[in-house]
């Protein structure tokens, strides 16, 4: 199956039984810097205990990584996750999530603990520099069903990460290389040499 780039951080991979594999691969540079590689000569790989198996793998801890994740969990599917950082990465500020963005969480089960922490936003009053006021709406009025709030990331972030089980996020693991091999599974090598077999 051909691998295809995304504009997101994060890339999900799913697993199948190892074996030994002959393969060629050809250059494919990803956003973070993974690529994919062909040589004329063919890449062994030859034991399948120096390969670490995984159900599946994503590729960015951030909030997709992490939600991804966590969806994957609540359908009884383990995965793991692949940080580059040592840690989670919780710089920013806030996002103002609407009514589909609040669906999500709903349904991978954090909403009803993240709304207690941040103030439903009534609607919006947009203004001048010297105050006058051009416009006004109410979130409510325009669509019963919205529901507004700015969520600070950190807190987004560690909910999520908080919901999954231990050692789900594996950290200071960048990515070197992305492989395909010929019966359709992908070799993920990091750059500390550490191999991961998982399937597309």
């Amino acid at each position: 199956m051909a691998t295809t780039t995304t504009t997101t951080s994060s890339f999900v991979f799913l697993k199948s039984p190892a074996s030994t594999f002959l393969m060629h691969n050809d250059h494919f540079r990803y956003g973070n810097g993974a690529r994919r590689r062909r040589s004329s000569k063919p890449i062994i790989i030859k034991a399948q205990s120096e390969v670490r198996k995984e159900h599946v793998v994503i590729v960015g801890g951030g909030i997709a990584g992490l939600a991804t994740a966590l969806s994957l969990h609540r359908l009884g599917v383990r995965s793991l996750v692949l940080e580059q950082a040592e840690s989670l990465r919780t710089g920013g500020t806030s996002l103002t999530l609407m009514k589909n963005g609040w669906r999500v969480l709903d349904a991978i089960g954090v909403a009803n603990e993240l709304r207690p922490q941040f103030l439903e936003i009534q609607g919006m009053v947009v203004k001048t520099e010297d105050g006058r006021e051009l416009r006004s709406f109410n979130f409510k009025e325009e669509d019963q069903s919205q529901e507004v709030r700015a969520v600070e990331r950190r807190v987004l972030l560690e909910t999520l990460a908080g919901h999954l089980p231990q050692d789900t996020i594996q950290y200071s693991s960048r990515l070197a290389s992305i492989e395909a091999t010929p019966n359709g599974d992908t070799l993920l090598e990091l750059v500390d040499g550490s191999k991961l077999l998982a399937k597309m």
